[in-house]
């Protein structure tokens, strides 16, 4: 008799095959296992996956709804276990995705804030070497992600056409053009680090070989101790923020910010729009627009006794 899959087991087989798969980055991997385990672990890591019921699941997200949690949390913890439910459902582990009606809270939208000018440059003036300056910018004017930096190699460098291919989420390549200024960058620290194949972005420790890559958490933590002697708030991601909003600004369509973006779904890349309207807003706000247009309307009739 064939022994059951039990939830805690089946939670580590899907990790492992999406992470064969190169579906999920590192970083997003370590996440699944925390979210996932923390669910096995209330459940029952010896529960057999076919006896989850959407009973003991409503009681799982309720509990959650009266924690201290923010709806932002429940809603990604909830997302992590719906996606686990389906796989299990589609590989045929169970017969039925017991989480189909199962509701995330709704994520109130925010605004992506970016960065002003001035404290991209106060950032890039506290890099330590040409290694960390190339990191910050590739993030500000090409938009990667750290994930997308710490992946990227030598051989994805076309000097001849100026261009890059990027691998993002879930494996999915993309092509960017070159800059100037980030082509000059590369090209600096080429200089010192030599033009041998590998990782664009080397491993500085001593026990590392030439090719060695960072992970995607080393180079946010580079770029995030570069924030903080600049005295700038925010993440390394805000810089990938400020390349998107340039860009609509710049006028560029929605799809063109989704593609160089690397976003699966347009919908992702909506959530700079509301950054664009902010001068067209301003016009009408300040009533240079109802000026005009009263100028040009012509008067009532004044009816006395009316």
């Amino acid at each position: 008799m064939t022994t059951p899959l039990t939830l805690g087991r089946a939670t580590l087989v899907y990790i492992q095959e999406r992470s064969d798969r190169r579906e999920i980055m590192p970083a997003t991997r370590r996440s699944f296992r925390t979210t996932l385990g923390l669910f096995a672990d209330e459940i029952g890591r010896d529960t057999p996956l076919s006896s989850v019921t959407r009973r003991s699941l409503d009681k799982w997200a309720k509990a959650m709804s009266q924690s201290q949690l923010a709806p932002r949390t429940i809603r990604l913890r909830i997302g992590a276990v719906k996606g686990f439910f389906k796989w299990a459902a589609l590989e045929g582990y169970i017969r039925k995705d017991p989480t189909l009606r199962l509701q995330r809270p709704k994520d109130p939208r925010h605004l992506p804030r970016g960065l002003r000018e001035g404290q991209v440059a106060a950032v890039l003036e506290q890099c330590h070497d040409q290694r960390e300056r190339l990191m910050v910018l590739l993030m500000r004017r090409e938009g990667l992600r750290a994930c997308e930096v710490a992946n990227l190699e030598l051989a994805d460098i076309n000097e001849a056409e100026r261009s890059m291919v990027v691998r993002g989420k879930g494996g999915h390549e993309r092509a960017l053009p070159i800059v100037d200024d980030v082509r000059a960058a590369i090209e600096t620290y080429l200089a010192e680090r030599g033009t041998f194949a590998g990782h664009l972005i080397q491993a500085y420790h001593r026990h590392s070989c030439r090719g060695d890559g960072i992970s995607a958490d080393r180079v946010g933590d580079l770029v995030g101790d570069a924030f903080r002697r600049a005295g700038v708030q925010a993440t390394g991601h805000a810089l990938r923020h400020t390349f998107a909003t340039e860009l609509l600004r710049n006028g560029a369509n929605l799809r063109d910010v989704q593609t160089a973006l690397g976003h699966v779904s347009l919908q992702t890349t909506q959530v700079y729009l509301g950054w664009t309207v902010v001068g067209d807003l301003r016009g009408f706000m300040e009533g240079g627009h109802s000026r005009g247009l009263a100028a040009a309307e012509p008067a009532l009739p004044l009816v006395v006794g009316a």
